[in-house]
């Protein structure tokens, strides 16, 4: 179901194999850097709009919201040199890594980790397994987490097909003094003056559904993106410190494609 095409691979977690596997948590989030943006739900995006900017982006199959975490192509502004979260709030699908919830058909999902993360082996902090194949209470809670943040991300894209259907998408603009304009097929928000203009018994329909305050905070969301683009230059002054050899002309060409959008 995602939006963004990651980075990241999942393997689906069986008895068969992973049996005496452990796990450990995350101390960084290092795994994140890169990721321009990072798939929310819909009950997700109010906390989300108080501190980044919040997009509508299209991919082969539907429209779903995603949090922005750069205006650059494979960066996060969001993470320091040290991989610490710099934003007042971490986006849920990257609270319960090593660990996600992939599809394995229209409507079924199946329990995968990341073997690649370096938090999985024969050593960690918490078992995979207890007893004859049941998943440990720790890895019950994490299924859990996983399983509200999915729904709220299926919840989210059904909630962006009723309001395309009414006409209340548009194309959208990145403005900054320093990034110029950009325009992109894949990136969009919604349009709060066709909003006003739906007849009685859609926006009734928006209302009871409970979608209006997505809508707004979505809309509210954009005025984050002068403080991300203030973060992109703290990140750059930060990286050209680090790496002299470097100037903003190498940064130029990095701008939000969107070609990485399933």
């Amino acid at each position: 179901m995602d939006l963004v095409q990651r980075m990241r691979v999942y393997t689906p977690i069986s008895v068969a194999h992973h049996q005496h596997l452990k796990w450990s948590e995350y101390e960084s989030y290092t795994f994140a850097k890169g990721e321009a943006l990072a798939p929310i739900g819909i009950q997700e995006a109010r906390r989300v709009a108080i501190s980044m900017p919040i997009v509508i982006c299209k991919s082969e199959k539907h429209f779903g919201p995603v949090a922005v975490q750069s205006l650059l192509n494979e960066r996060n502004e969001y993470l320091d040199s040290r991989g610490t979260w710099a934003g007042d709030y971490v986006p849920a699908v990257y609270r319960a890594y090593p660990f996600s919830l992939e599809p394995i058909s229209a409507q079924e999902y199946t329990l995968c980790m990341d073997l690649d993360s370096g938090l999985i082996g024969r050593e960690g902090q918490h078992a995979l397994f207890e007893g004859p194949g049941a998943l440990s209470n720790s890895m019950n809670k994490v299924k859990d987490f996983l399983i509200a943040v999915n729904k709220d991300r299926v919840n989210a894209v059904n909630a962006c097909r009723l309001l395309e259907e009414y006409g209340l998408l548009q194309c959208y603009e990145f403005e900054g003094d320093e990034l110029g304009t950009t325009r992109h097929k894949n990136l969009y928000t919604f349009d709060e003056e066709r909003l006003n203009k739906l007849n009685s018994i859609e926006f009734e329909k928006i209302r009871a559904k409970g979608y209006l305050p997505f809508i707004y905070s979505q809309l509210l969301s954009l005025q984050k993106i002068p403080s991300l683009v203030k973060l992109l230059s703290i990140r750059r002054r930060e990286e050209s410190i680090r790496s002299p050899s470097l100037t903003i002309s190498d940064f130029e060409s990095g701008l939000i494609t969107f070609d990485k959008i399933r």
